[in-house]
């Protein structure tokens, strides 16, 4: 017993416990910091330009820039703030700045303009979103798609047409080139580019979307096998997170809770769960599609074979598979119960 009367093993574990605890902490703390500082990265143009500005909302707006000049954004899902008559209301304020000043004066240098807008980057772009909808994407700023330097109104171009009018789009295109041509593309920056959903995508949604981009993940969709994204019954979304998702403690296993928010029945608990399952679905599987059934990433033997593969084969296990596999028989013939079984240890094999 020490002076404080407390065993001494005691206080030994709960140090351990302690020092355990630690890196997880610092984990938790460095995550919040980093998704703090990213997702507030509004422009610093627009907290500085119009610094002494006060809001007038956006009907003051409106007088001088008429609704049927800004057909483009007054269609879109933000039109409706744009007609609320609050000055403290979301509408153009939110992303130009307050416009006190430039109501005042009518000088474009008095608020964020259009040119100020096409100076911005992806990631100051995403933090004028923010500024709104953090709450709803708070790990935004910890996705691929941020990391990858894409901004909101790339995918949504329906919700955040730029420019809002449709004569300034058609004048853009005149500028640059003929049209939606290379030419009318290369002479502007990308993030001015709208990403447009071809023919043969636009009755899949949101997963049209992702297509138009992830074009290698339509040519597996198109293989023999796949998941029915074609046939409406799931979508890129089911299974991705584009706005991104909180980090995993985990480090093995983080596709498996995916997937087995369809194919609940490969859960188990099992008597006997197949080994490999603790490496994940993909340890076996292709996601989007494969050339074999089953979705597996290589014909059944092979796959099996990678770790089912002992110095006295075709002897595995206890059994002699010569005169299986020389007539061509596949391991999933016997072995049917691949993800567990709860009667045989060998997973269910027919004889």
């Amino acid at each position: 017993m020490t002076s404080a009367g407390w065993p001494l093993p005691e206080r030994l574990r709960s140090v351990t416990l302690l020092w355990g605890l630690l890196p997880l902490a610092l984990l938790l703390l460095v995550g919040c910091v980093q998704l703090r500082s990213t997702s507030n990265a509004v422009p610093e143009i627009v907290t500085s330009k119009v610094k002494e500005a006060k809001r007038v909302g956006s009907a003051a707006c409106l007088e001088c820039h008429a609704a049927d000049d800004l057909g483009r954004l007054m269609g879109s899902p933000h039109g409706r703030l744009l007609r609320a008559k609050d000055a403290q209301a979301a509408g153009c304020e939110n992303c130009h700045g307050p416009g006190g000043k430039h109501v005042e004066s009518n000088d474009a240098a008095d608020i964020v303009n259009p040119q100020d807008m096409r100076r911005l980057s992806a990631e100051q772009r995403a933090g004028l979103c923010l500024s709104c909808h953090e709450s709803q994407r708070p790990f935004w700023p910890t996705s691929e798609h941020a990391r990858a330097g894409i901004n909101c109104s790339d995918c949504h171009v329906e919700a955040f047409p730029f420019p809002h009018s449709a004569k300034e789009a058609k004048a853009g295109d005149e500028e640059g080139g003929k049209g939606d041509g290379p030419a009318a593309k290369s002479a502007r920056r990308p993030q001015d580019v709208p990403t447009q959903i071809s023919a043969r995508h636009r009755n899949l949604g949101l997963s049209g979307r992702c297509l138009t981009c992830h074009t290698e993940k339509e040519a597996e969709f198109r293989r023999q096998f796949h998941h029915p994204l074609f046939e409406g019954r799931v979508g890129c979304q089911d299974c991705h997170s584009p706005h991104g998702k909180p980090a995993t403690t985990g480090f093995w296993g983080a596709d498996r809770e995916v997937c087995l928010k369809c194919h609940a029945r490969q859960r188990g608990p099992f008597v006997w769960e197949h080994q490999a399952m603790d490496d994940g679905c993909l340890a076996c599987h292709t996601p989007h599609g494969s050339v074999n059934k089953r979705l597996l990433s290589r014909p059944s033997n092979f796959l099996c074979l990678r770790c089912h593969f002992e110095s006295t084969f075709p002897r595995v296990g206890r059994l002699n598979h010569q005169f299986l596999l020389s007539g061509r028989a596949q391991c999933l013939d016997c072995h049917i119960q691949v993800h567990g079984s709860n009667t045989n240890r060998s997973f269910n094999p027919t004889f």
